[in-house]
Protein backbone atom coordinates (compact mmCIF):
# COMPACT_ATOMS: atom_id res chain seq x y z
CA UNK A 1 0.00 0.00 0.00
CA UNK A 2 1.38 3.60 -1.29
CA UNK A 3 0.52 5.19 2.04
CA UNK A 4 2.03 3.10 4.17
CA UNK A 5 4.96 2.43 1.83
CA UNK A 6 5.81 6.44 2.04
CA UNK A 7 4.81 6.65 5.85
CA UNK A 8 2.34 9.98 4.70
CA UNK A 9 -1.41 8.16 5.53
CA UNK A 10 -2.83 11.52 4.01
CA UNK A 11 -0.93 10.84 0.56
CA UNK A 12 -3.97 9.65 -1.35
CA UNK A 13 -6.64 10.98 0.38
CA UNK A 14 -7.81 13.41 -2.40
CA UNK A 15 -8.43 10.21 -4.43
CA UNK A 16 -10.70 8.47 -2.70
CA UNK A 17 -11.00 5.69 -5.76
CA UNK A 18 -7.31 4.41 -5.61
CA UNK A 19 -7.77 1.98 -3.14
CA UNK A 20 -10.68 0.41 -5.25
CA UNK A 21 -8.41 0.25 -8.29
CA UNK A 22 -5.72 -1.21 -6.16
CA UNK A 23 -8.15 -3.95 -5.29
CA UNK A 24 -9.42 -4.28 -8.76
CA UNK A 25 -5.58 -4.26 -10.12
CA UNK A 26 -4.63 -6.42 -7.21
CA UNK A 27 -7.40 -9.47 -8.68
CA UNK A 28 -6.38 -9.14 -12.51
CA UNK A 29 -3.53 -10.92 -13.79
CA UNK A 30 -2.23 -8.59 -15.71
CA UNK A 31 -2.74 -5.17 -14.04
CA UNK A 32 -1.59 -6.91 -10.59
CA UNK A 33 1.87 -7.63 -12.47
CA UNK A 34 1.63 -3.78 -13.39
CA UNK A 35 0.55 -2.53 -9.52
CA UNK A 36 3.35 -4.58 -8.80
CA UNK A 37 5.78 -3.11 -11.01
CA UNK A 38 4.65 0.56 -10.12
CA UNK A 39 5.32 -0.30 -6.33
CA UNK A 40 9.01 -1.62 -6.94
CA UNK A 41 9.68 1.11 -8.77
CA UNK A 42 7.68 3.59 -6.25
CA UNK A 43 10.36 1.79 -3.06
CA UNK A 44 13.41 2.29 -5.52
CA UNK A 45 12.47 6.27 -6.19
CA UNK A 46 11.66 6.65 -2.59
CA UNK A 47 15.37 5.39 -1.50
CA UNK A 48 16.95 7.20 -3.82
CA UNK A 49 15.10 10.32 -2.62
CA UNK A 50 16.23 9.85 0.62
CA UNK A 51 19.85 8.98 -0.14
CA UNK A 52 19.69 12.33 -2.34
CA UNK A 53 18.25 14.55 0.56
CA UNK A 54 21.03 12.84 3.09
Amino acid sequence: NFRAMTGRHDLLDAYPKFDAYEQIASQHPALSRVWGEMTDGLKIFLSELEMGAA
